[in-house]
Order: structure tokens, then C-alpha cells, then sequence
């Protein structure tokens, strides 16, 4: 199985090319030589903001020196036929850190984190959720990233991606949503309590058809992934 180590959201995309060396931070150096136990020669992937790499380890490091690589090849890019939008209901914070990491593993390409009615928290910070993103990648090997957005109401979210065939999930009941699963859509799951009933509304005047998951009530990251691994086996 390839090791896969990330480039800081600091390194420039004009310093990416074929043949670039390039020296990884310490918390990487650390991974590539004492967990995963890498020599120079070996082949790793290095995945940055921007993309990832196919890449040779030249030295571990020792010490104070970071490990360094060469990059030899671009990592080839998903093309998405059908992009997935996930507009995401806050919950609290380790829910919904599963949550996006359930959504970057199944490939959705952007997400909008919806402050609704009965949302209890705030959103973490930036870091945070790139932090969760960045460690699937590292994980399932994902070469670019989700982008994202938050949005302080649904209402919000809704009208940024007006057009796109809406679904939304459905708990505890039945419900299909025949060729829409085919081609582009978004996907809406409600937070901790699930959407109001104005957010319902919305959601109806909006187009949504239900997506059933079941007979049970999902928690809010289970929902997500349960849901896009159901769309997922139509792509």
C-alpha cells in the first residue's frame, strides 16, 4: 500500500513541477520514518492543496533534517460526471469531523456546513475542518480536495447551488429518487434533531425528493455516509 504524506496549504503551486525536491515538516518526517519506516529509494505520494505526486523518498531525514523527495509524476485527477454537493446541517464538533470525512472518502466536491434552526453549535474553525479533510486524503488517497463553505441559514445554501437536483435524507422512511441519482446533485442532511419544519418547507419548494435510509433514526455522520454510499453505487 502506497505512503501517502501532505504538503502544508503554505507550499506554492509554481514550486510543484516534475523533478522538484522538496523537504516535508517535521510531523511528516516523522511519519515516513519511524511509523511507516521508509528508505531512501522507496516510493511514496504526496499529496498537496493543489493535487498529488507520485515521489521517490531521497533521504528520511536524521536529527534535525526533515525527509526529503523528489517529485517524478502527477498524480492523475478525478474527472466527476456526476459532482455531489453535500449541504450539511451543523452538529457538534467530533459529528460532524466524521461527517466530512465521510464526504471526502465518497468523493463529494463541495460541501456547504448550514447553520439551521436546530443547530447547537457553531462551526469549528478552518483549521479543524481541514484537518479532518486532509486526513482521509491521507487515508483513501484522494488526490484534490472537497472544497467548502458555511452558510448561516438554509435558505442560504440553497440558492448558491439553485438548479441542481436536491435530495435530501430521509429518516426512518422509505422514499426513491428514480434517474435523478444518475447525474449531478446535492444531498441535504439535517443537524441533531433534524430540519425544522420551515426547513422542510424549504426543502419541498426547492424540489427535494426524499432518500430513505432505512427504518431508524441515523445520527447525523451515519446519515452522510450512508446516503452518499447509496448515490456512490450509481456513479
Amino acid at each position: 500500500m502506497s505512503v501517502r504524506v501532505l504538503l502544508g496549504a503554505a507550499a506554492a503551486a509554481d514550486e510543484l513541477e516534475v523533478g522538484s525536491e522538496l523537504e516535508l515538516d517535521a510531523e511528516e518526517s516523522r511519519y515516513v520514518a519511524r511509523v511507516r519506516r521508509r528508505r531512501a529509494g522507496e516510493v511514496l505520494d504526496v499529496l498537496s492543496h493543489e493535487g498529488g505526486w507520485r515521489a521517490t523518498l531521497l533521504d528520511p531525514g536524521e536529527g534535525r533534517r526533515g525527509a526529503r523527495v523528489r517529485l517524478d509524476a502527477a498524480l492523475p485527477r478525478p474527472t466527476r460526471k456526476a459532482p455531489r454537493r453535500l449541504l450539511l446541517g451543523i452538529v457538534e464538533r467530533a459529528a460532524l469531523a466524521e461527517a466530512i470525512k465521510a464526504a471526502t472518502a465518497l468523493d463529494v466536491a463541495h460541501i456547504d456546513l448550514v447553520r439551521c434552526e436546530r443547530s447547537q453549535r457553531e462551526a469549528p474553525k478552518a483549521a479543524r475542518i481541514e484537518a479532518s479533510i486532509d486526513a482521509v486524503r491521507r487515508q483513501c488517497g484522494r488526490v484534490d480536495r472537497p472544497s467548502w463553505r458555511e452558510h448561516p441559514d438554509l435558505a442560504t445554501a440553497l440558492a448558491e447551488g439553485e438548479g441542481t437536483p436536491l435530495v435530501v435524507a430521509a429518516p426512518g422512511g422509505a422514499g426513491g429518487i428514480g434517474g435523478v441519482r444518475s447525474g449531478a446533485l446535492r444531498l441535504a442532511v439535517g443537524p441533531e434533531g433534524g430540519f425544522s419544519e420551515a426547513e422542510l418547507a424549504a426543502l419541498e419548494r426547492a424540489g427535494a425528493l426524499p432518500l430513505g435510509l432505512g427504518p431508524w433514526i441515523l445520527r447525523t455522520e451515519l446519515a452522510v455516509a450512508a446516503a452518499l454510499a447509496t448515490l456512490q453505487t450509481d456513479l
